[in-house]
C-alpha cells in the first residue's frame, strides 16, 4: 500500500473458510465453506472441527460456488449467553414456493468443550444461490442476514424484479430479533 506498511502473518491453514466471528478473549470461530466450524484458541488452530456443528451440504448444488457452510456470527452479548449463528445451505429436495434451488437455514447453538450442543432452528429460507448470504449483529441484538439474487439472465425492470418483490426472499436484506 502507499498509505501504510502491512505484515502478513500465518497463523493456521484451514479449508476453503468463508468467515470469521471473533470471540471475546481473542478466539475466533472460522466456517469452512465444506461444512466444518473451526476454532483458533489461544494462538493456535485446534486439531478438530467443532463436533456435532451444522453442516449444509453441496450434493446437488449446480452452480459455480458451491457451499455448504457460510456466515458465522456471535451475539452481541456473548459472554453471558454464549450463543454463535451459523448460516448453511442445502440444495431443495423439492419445489420450493419461489422455484428457488436452494435451502438457507440459519442455525443457533453453543459450543461446550468442542461439540456444538443447545441448537435451534431461527429460520429457513429458499435461496438461488450461495453467493453472499451474509450475517451480522449490530449493538441492539438485531440480525441481519443478507440473501443474493443473481439471475445472471435478468435484464432488469419489469414487473418481476425479484428483489423488488416483498414476498420473495433474493436479494433483500433480512432483520432477525435475536
Amino acid at each position: 500500500s502507499a498509505v501504510e506498511s502491512f505484515r502478513v502473518e500465518v497463523l493456521a491453514s484451514v479449508s476453503a473458510p468463508y468467515a470469521l466471528a471473533f470471540l471475546p478473549g481473542g478466539s475466533i470461530l472460522i466456517s469452512e465453506t465444506g461444512g466444518a466450524v473451526r476454532q483458533f484458541v489461544g494462538g493456535k488452530l485446534l486439531p478438530d472441527p467443532v463436533i456435532d456443528a451444522p453442516r449444509g451440504d453441496i450434493a446437488g448444488m449446480k452452480q459455480w460456488f458451491r457451499r455448504a457452510n457460510l456466515s458465522i456470527a456471535v451475539h452481541p452479548d456473548y459472554a453471558h449467553n454464549g450463543w454463535v449463528y451459523l448460516l448453511t445451505a442445502r440444495t431443495a429436495t423439492g419445489p420450493t414456493p419461489d422455484g428457488l434451488p436452494l435451502i438457507a437455514t440459519i442455525h443457533r447453538g453453543r459450543i461446550s468443550n468442542g461439540h456444538w450442543v443447545d441448537e435451534t432452528r431461527i429460520l429457513e429460507f429458499p435461496a438461488q444461490t450461495t453467493d453472499s448470504l451474509r450475517m451480522k449483529f449490530d449493538a441492539q441484538g438485531f440480525l441481519y442476514v443478507g440473501t443474493p439474487y443473481s439471475d445472471k439472465d435478468f435484464s432488469g425492470g419489469g414487473e418481476h424484479e425479484p428483489a423488488q418483490d416483498l414476498s420473495r426472499p433474493d436479494g433483500k436484506i433480512l432483520r432477525i430479533r435475536d
